[in-house]
C-alpha cells in the first residue's frame, strides 16, 4: 500500500529546489520507455518478485471485525481514508521459507482484527481450534492475543517450532504490511510461549517477522522492474526570481529550460566533451523521484497509479524515494542528445545502487539553484543561441557559480536583477555563448557553450 510505507519522506529545504512538471507530453510519451530498461515478457509477474506466489481478489475482505475493533482509518490515522488502496494478507511458509502475497480493494472501513483473521484463516480455514481474542491498537503497536483449544488439531500442530514460525510470521506481516508500525502476541491474555517458540511476558510480546520479499533477487529482477517505470518527463522550475528569466521564457520557454536545467557546464563545443560526474550531477536535479511522481499525479500522468510492484526495489535500498538510472539518462539525453555522456556513481549527495540500478537521495541539507542570466537570445535558422551568466542561489543568498565570486553572498532571493547589487555581480560574471539546434525529430538540445566573445 503506498500510503502505508514505513519509509519516512524528510522534505528537504525545498523553497530553492527545482519543483516537477513535464516539459511537454508529447515529447515524454516519445522518451517514455528507456532504451536501456530491459524488455518484460507477458509471464513476468512483477507483484510477484521476491515472494513465492501472488494473487489479487476482485472482492473486499470477508472476514469480521472483532469485539472492540476500530479501523485502520481511525487506528493510524489516516484522514485520506483507504479509497484507491490495497489491503495485503502475507501467508508464511517455514518449509519454503517465504510468504504469498493476496491483495484486497479496501472497502473502507476494515479493522486490523479483519486483516489477522485473513492471515488466520490462509493457515487453519476450519478453526481448527485456534482464535483470535482480540487485538489491542496504541500508537501504531498491535498486541493479538490468540485463544488455543487443548488437544485441537491447532493445539497439535503448533507443538511443532516451523508451524508457530508460520502462524507469527503470517499475523505479525500481515499487520505490519497494512501499517501497523510493531506487532506483538499474547496468548489466552498472558505471555506466548508455543512449540518452543517464547515471547517477552511483559504485555506486548513484540514480535519480529520475517521481511515480505525474502527471495534472492538479482540484477535482472531489479531492471524489469524499473522497466515498468516510463521516464517521467523534465523537473522545471515553477517561476525563474529573475525579470530577464521571466521575459526569456516568454520569448523562448524551451530553450531557456534547457538553459536553466543544465545549469553552468563550463565550455565545451560539442556534448560529448561534458564532464560525465557534472552531466549526472545535472540530471539527477532535473528529473523528478518517485516521491513526487508517487504523490502529484497530475504533474506526472505517465507515472503507474498502483506502484506497489516497487516494493522490492524500494526495500532493497531502504527507501521508497528514488530516481532510476534511466530516467537519469533520458534526461541528459533531453537536454544534451545522444551524444552526452554519462557513468552511473554516486552524484553528490545522492547515493548510486548498481544492483538495484537506482539514485537515492540525501533527506538532508539545503538545496543550490545554477539560474541563467540571459543578457541576450536570438533565434537562429536551426535553434537558439543566447549570451547568459551564471548565477547561484541558495539559503545563503546569490553568488557566482565559482569559488572566486564565493566570498561574499547578497542575501537575495526574489527579483534578484532588480537589486543594484546583484547587477554589479552580473557585470563582473564570466559571459558565456549557449548554442541549442533541433534535431532530425524537432526536439532542441544544447549543442555546445563557448566564452562571449
Amino acid at each position: 500500500m503506498r500510503h502505508f510505507t514505513r519509509f519516512t519522506a524528510l522534505f528537504l529545504a525545498a523553497a530553492l529546489l527545482l519543483s516537477g512538471c513535464s516539459l511537454s507530453s508529447e515529447r515524454t510519451e516519445e522518451n517514455s520507455t528507456p532504451e536501456s530498461s530491459s524488455p518484460v515478457s507477458e509471464a513476468f509477474d512483477p507483484l510477484a518478485v521476491g515472494l513465492l506466489g501472488h494473487t489479487d481478489s476482485d472482492s473486499p475482505l470477508g472476514t469480521q471485525p472483532l469485539g472492540g475493533d476500530v479501523p485502520l482509518t481511525e487506528a493510524l490515522y489516516l484522514p485520506d481514508g483507504l479509497e484507491g488502496e490495497m489491503l495485503r494478507v502475507c501467508v508464511y511458509d517455514s518449509a519454503r521459507q517465504g510468504y504469498t502475497l493476496t491483495r484486497y480493494p479496501a472497502a473502507g472501513n476494515e479493522t486490523a482484527g479483519q486483516l489477522a483473521q485473513a492471515a488466520l484463516d490462509a493457515l487453519y480455514p476450519q478453526g481448527e481450534g485456534i482464535a483470535l481474542n482480540g487485538i489491542r491498537v496504541e500508537k501504531g503497536f498491535a498486541v493479538v492475543d490468540l485463544a488455543l483449544t487443548p488437544d485441537s488439531p491447532a493445539a497439535q500442530a503448533l507443538t511443532d517450532e516451523e508451524a508457530v514460525t508460520a502462524l507469527l510470521n503470517s499475523l505479525a506481516c500481515t499487520l505490519r504490511e497494512n501499517g501497523l508500525y510493531s506487532v506483538g502476541f499474547t496468548l489466552e491474555g498472558a505471555g506466548f510461549s508455543l512449540g518452543g517458540v517464547t515471547l517477552e511476558d511483559d504485555g506486548w510480546g513484540s514480535y519480529e517477522s520475517e521481511p515480505l520479499y525474502n527471495q534472492p533477487l538479482t540484477k535482472e529482477d531489479f531492471a524489469r522492474l524499473r522497466a515498468l517505470l516510463p521516464w517521467p518527463g523534465l523537473k522545471t522550475g515553477s517561476q525563474p526570481p529573475l525579470a530577464a528569466g521571466e521575459q526569456a521564457m516568454e520569448t523562448a520557454p524551451e530553450f531557456y529550460t534547457l538553459l536553466w536545467l543544465a545549469g553552468d557546464q563550463g565550455a565545451y563545443a560539442d556534448p560529448s566533451e561534458l564532464d560525465p560526474g557534472r552531466v549526472l550531477r545535472t540530471a539527477i536535479q532535473a528529473t523528478p523521484d518517485t516521491y513526487a511522481c508517487r504523490n502529484e499525479p497530475e504533474r506526472w500522468p505517465l507515472y503507474p497509479q498502483d506502484d506497489d510492484f516497487l516494493r522490492p526495489l524500494s526495500d532493497a535500498v531502504q527507501d521508497s524515494e528514488f530516481i532510476p538510472g534511466e530516467w537519469a539518462e533520458a534526461t541528459g539525453r533531453a537536454i544534451w542528445g545522444e551524444e552526452v555522456p554519462i557513468v552511473h556513481e554516486d552524484a553528490g549527495h545522492w547515493t548510486w545502487h548498481e544492483t538495484e540500478g537506482v539514485y537515492t537521495p540525501p533527506h538532508m541539507g539545503v538545496g543550490s539553484e545554477v539560474l541563467p542570466y540571459p543578457h541576450s537570445i536570438t533565434q537562429t535558422e536551426d535553434g537558439w543561441t543566447a549570451e547568459v551568466s551564471y548565477l547561484l542561489m541558495n539559503m545563503g543568498g546569490v553568488s557566482g557559480t565559482t569559488e572566486e565570486y564565493q566570498q561574499e553572498w547578497i542575501p537575495l532571493y526574489e527579483d534578484l536583477d532588480s537589486d543594484s547589487r546583484v547587477l554589479a555581480l552580473l557585470d563582473a560574471l564570466p559571459r558565456w555563448t549557449v548554442t541549442a539546434r533541433y534535431d532530425a525529430d524537432g526536439v532542441l538540445h544544447l549543442v555546445s557553450c563557448q566564452p562571449a566573445e
